[in-house]
């Protein structure tokens, strides 16, 4: 298939575009910079790098049309929950809008392509009932939050209004190499792979608040997930990607510990403190292992471990 990732230089995306490059197929990625990728994660050699700024409607339109895709990953957009906050007009212009730009490309350019818009769990908000399946209302109680639950209307009008393919997603927690340091994984990584190399046994781990629970993948088994979607999938639907369990972060922490041989010992900051948070997010897996064949259960230890020996080799 020849396919296209829109934000395919980022965290994901570059595992995405791995996947479907050693899967045979003809892999185009588009972001910002046609240069180098924005994570610690290097582009596979066989991928094709486009520029396209998702806010620039003529870009994705150019981007579309030289790639003539007929698989539409779209990735792009701002990603981080704790800088949407004081940012809401920024985060709404790119995440929403460029949804809109991808599809109206999509549809002017390469009108037979099927599309996986990529959102987030985010979008449920503070559920009535755990784990969440995909019909729960929709309550965003973060700015991110509202970004993809209207970008993913967008999606969803023009699968049923303008007939093209588009499934969507809304992707829990999910973790691995690559990952930038600003996220909570690879912080708590970060500090505790730093006391190990000043050979320390034990470590003080700043941290936010550590009793929310959430619904924690590897990347590796997400975005075969999202392979399997846009090849298995119904348009117009909608899939939880997850495990289907969530852990404390206090059981993230001890499990990254565990894997980089240091105890850790946690230090509450306040800075790493959200504004608003949502004390639980686990998803329904149901719906997701039915259509794609397998579960994300179990994935999380493997990326983990690849997590910690990217960031000690940097």
């Amino acid at each position: 298939m020849r396919v296209l990732i829109l934000g395919g230089t980022g965290f994901v995306g570059t595992h995405l575009a791995r996947l479907c490059a050693e899967s045979g197929d003809d892999v185009s990625v588009a972001s910002r910079s046609a240069g180098r990728p924005g994570t610690n994660v290097r582009l596979d050699p066989r991928v094709r790098r486009l520029a396209a700024d998702v806010r620039d409607e003529p870009s994705v339109l150019a981007a579309v049309a030289a790639a003539r895709p007929e698989r539409v990953f779209h990735l792009a957009g701002q990603a981080s929950v704790m800088s949407s906050f004081g940012s809401e007009a920024e985060i709404i212009q790119t995440n929403v809008l460029g949804t809109l730009h991808v599809l109206r490309a999509v549809r002017e350019k390469a009108p037979a392509a099927r599309v996986l818009y990529v959102g987030s769990a985010e979008e449920y908000g503070r559920a009535d009932r755990q784990p969440i399946a995909e019909d729960a209302p929709l309550r965003p109680l973060t700015p991110y939050g509202v970004s993809r639950a209207a970008a993913s209307l967008v999606a969803q009008r023009y699968a049923l209004a303008e007939k093209i393919w588009v499934a969507r997603t809304r992707s829990f927690n999910h973790t691995g190499a690559g990952q930038p340091v600003d996220y909570v994984t690879p912080s708590l990584a970060g500090q505790l792979v730093a006391a190990r190399a000043r050979g320390e046994k034990k470590a003080v781990v700043s941290t936010g608040d550590l009793s929310v629970r959430r619904d924690f993948s590897g990347v590796s088994a997400v975005v075969r997930a999202y392979r399997a979607l846009i090849e298995n999938g119904a348009s117009g639907e909608v899939y939880n990607v997850c495990s289907g369990r969530a852990i404390t972060l206090v059981e993230l922490l001890a499990r990254i510990g565990a894997l980089a041989g240091v105890e850790p010992e946690a230090r509450p900051d306040p800075a790493r403190l959200r504004p608003v948070d949502v004390p639980v997010l686990e998803g329904d897996a149901t719906k997701l292992e039915r259509t794609i064949g397998f579960s994300l259960a179990g994935s999380l230890d493997a990326d983990l471990a690849a997590l910690i020996e990217e960031i000690a080799r940097r």
